[in-house]
């Protein structure tokens, strides 16, 4: 079976709200490139649907074994499934549907809270039916990396958490080859996610990508402030905690007026994890070793950033309560 099972319209998505001046329509115009490089690969790779923008077969709903709820992305779930199934998924660039961004920090981290936790989730249901399947071994590693990619957000804040004992460990002297060794992947993990999204604004934007490109260094501040908010959710899937589905709250409609930033301790978790950093990069300036403080820097204003606006997010929600 090779027939299309549904097809996804391009997100046309708003810039309102706190959030605004922070690239979220830059991170979801990643799709439309995503898919063109997959065209030609269609017949192997996965893709999914994002829960929104698009339309169905109601047949192929039925023949993947119908929507489930033991994960919290039951979107990408029953993409899939349905995949497995051999449907396939017609992304359509040039329609574009209205959509809505988080317009707050706290919004931000719940919706990407619920996509990681949700991602683990699929992968570990899904993935021995993947790896048992007739798939190709590009198909199957490509599923790997599509479901497990939250992974790196655990990495992240190990790396972060590591710097400064791997520095006593070492007795303050590390030896330059170390550093290019530890240095050339933390490169190329930060740099690869703004080559795509580059890559993608020329695709898309053909006229003025130049200007909105200047909004990738705050993508990276926020993918680096969030990756404590992440790791707890990668834990959480992988331990087999349950947790609600929490909507992510937009201002489209009036019930979103309703919602309140949860209280939580994760934005002093953030914040200290930012004064951590800069700790660490003092230590590191002092001992002359300077090649990853670059990257430490990334953390510091990462966690900073996102710590604190979440923070008065909850403060002003409770004055307002």
């Amino acid at each position: 079976m090779t027939e299309q099972g549904w097809s996804k319209r391009r997100w046309g998505q708003s810039e309102s709200g706190e959030i605004s001046t922070h690239p979220r329509p830059v991170r979801g115009d990643r799709w439309p490139l995503r898919h063109r490089a997959n065209r030609p690969l269609c017949e192997s790779s996965f893709l999914n649907f994002n829960g929104t923008a698009g339309i169905w077969r109601r047949t192929t709903i039925e023949d993947a074994g119908g929507w489930t709820a033991d994960t919290l992305t039951e979107d990408l779930d029953l993409s899939y499934r349905a995949q497995l199934r051999g449907w396939h998924l017609e992304y359509v660039a040039h329609v574009i549907a209205p959509a809505e961004l988080p317009e707050t920090y706290s919004a931000f981290k719940s919706q990407q809270f619920r996509w990681a936790k949700g991602s683990i989730q699929t992968s570990i249901k899904l993935l021995p039916e993947i790896f048992s399947s007739r798939l190709s071994l590009f198909a199957k590693l490509q599923t790997i990396f599509h479901l497990c990619h939250y992974f790196a957000h655990p990495l992240m804040l190990v790396v972060a958490l590591l710097a400064l004992p791997a520095l006593h460990y070492l007795n303050g002297a590390i030896h330059q080859w170390w550093l290019v060794v530890f240095s050339v992947p933390l490169l190329a993990s930060t740099c690869g996610p703004a080559v795509l999204y580059t890559t993608s604004q020329r695709y898309l934007y053909p006229t003025d990508w130049g200007g909105r490109i200047l909004l990738l260094p705050a993508l990276m501040l926020v993918g680096f402030g969030i990756c404590i908010s992440n790791t707890r959710a990668v834990l959480e899937a992988i331990l087999g905690i349950k947790s609600g589905f929490v909507r992510t709250p937009k201002s489209g409609t009036a019930a979103a007026k309703n919602y309140r930033p949860v209280a939580d301790r994760i934005p002093l978790l953030e914040i200290a994890a930012g004064l951590y950093c800069a700790a660490t990069i003092i230590v590191y300036a002092r001992s002359g070793n300077y090649s990853i403080i670059p990257f430490l820097s990334l953390y510091v204003a990462g966690f900073s950033l996102v710590g604190w606006s979440s923070l008065r997010e909850q403060f002003h929600a409770r004055e307002n309560a």
